[in-house]
């Protein structure tokens, strides 16, 4: 399958994708609109792996009652900003820098404001899956030292194994 725009008018429920493909919307869609369809990657069964995994650990940081954060949504930008910054000059030096202006003023932000703005700034999909994996290890490490109680799910094995799932796809 290769990449597809498609209009879909109002009204309209059906979008035809090959000889013997069809997309149906049920109901219908109430408003015009441009669906683009394109083949998923190899590595998106590990992207969605780590966002529920990160999403997870998040609401568990927050049940903990330590630290100044109780909202999952804070936690999880608190993840990013904590964790995941680390690799933002591999991929975009204006992003770099504006980060780093953003850190000097950190002392200024509520917890709660911080986590915010890593939110807002930083989306996992930026880095590449062995990146998040490395973050979700750190994250893991850092729960541990502080008596932070984390869920265990399977998912982590397709998460934070991302050397395994590369082999794979070298081998497959």
């Amino acid at each position: 399958m290769t990449k597809q725009t498609h209009f879909l008018r109002q009204g309209f429920s059906q979008i035809k994708l090959g000889e013997r493909q069809t997309l149906t919307f049920n109901p219908p869609v109430t408003k015009p609109v441009i669906i683009t369809i394109s083949p998923a990657t190899d590595e998106e069964p590990v992207r969605r792996s780590q966002q529920k995994l990160a999403r997870m650990w998040a609401a568990d940081m927050a049940k903990s009652g330590k630290g100044s954060l109780d909202d999952a949504g804070e936690c999880y930008g608190w993840f990013k900003g904590q964790f995941l910054t680390q690799f933002i000059i591999q991929h975009d030096a204006e992003l770099d820098k504006r980060w780093r202006e953003i850190k000097l003023k950190k002392e200024g932000f509520t917890s709660s404001t911080f986590a915010f703005i890593c939110d807002q700034t930083l989306s996992t999909s930026m880095f590449s899956c062995a990146e998040v994996s490395e973050a979700l290890r750190q994250w893991q490490h850092f729960m541990n030292r502080y008596e932070i109680n984390y869920r265990d799910p399977a998912e982590q094995q397709a998460a934070l194994q991302v050397e395994w799932y590369a082999k794979e796809l070298e081998h497959g």
